[in-house]
């Protein structure tokens, strides 16, 4: 097979290794070894094939999601890429479960808890932020509250006036005959 890993060479007494290039095809064997119907680990299947564990563990992580391809998307389908909208779904989803069923939920979306734990965190300070001060809807608002305020005073002092007024007339009746 074409995907073991270089051997060492002998360069000037030490020994130099090279990077592996692996081919995707050989990358989409070995995922589907690691998540067919009958699975191997990635420990048994890098014994076997001489890929390292680390570099199975790896590939299985960055393809290998329950109900996809392993190169279906795979860049979208990472969480670190995913949107506001797919992480709050995430941790709706997630909450909702008993807790037998968070591991399992987990797995099959390719999340660690502590990413949801993060993304619930976010959420919870998103929805207690308040609106900031320098915000010009905010300016805005706050200005014609003031508006207001200053308006009805002034409506109620003039109402206060007509009232006086009135009650002076009556007191004292019209005195437009000039005394």
């Amino acid at each position: 097979m074409g995907g073991y890993p270089p051997k060492g060479r002998e360069n000037g007494g030490r020994e130099v290794f090279s990077v592996a290039e692996y081919s995707e095809g050989f990358k989409e064997a070995m995922i589907a070894k690691m998540t067919g119907s009958e699975p191997k680990s990635a420990t048994g299947l890098a014994e076997e094939m001489g890929v390292s564990q680390s570099t199975l563990s790896r590939w299985l992580r960055e393809y290998g999601r329950v109900g996809s391809t392993p190169m279906e998307g795979r860049m979208e389908k990472q969480p670190r890429n995913w949107g506001p909208e797919q992480k709050l779904r995430a941790v709706v989803a997630y909450e909702a479960l008993e807790e037998q069923q968070k591991g399992k939920y987990l797995r099959e979306q390719g999340l660690y808890a502590v990413e949801i734990e993060r993304w619930r965190r976010q959420v919870l300070a998103a929805l207690e932020k308040k609106p900031s001060k320098g915000n010009p809807e905010s300016r805005r608002v706050k200005e014609l509250e003031r508006e207001l305020r200053r308006k009805e005073k002034a409506l109620a002092e003039t109402a206060a006036l007509l009232v006086l007024k009135k009650k002076l007339q009556q007191i004292w009746g019209d005195r437009e005959d000039g005394r």
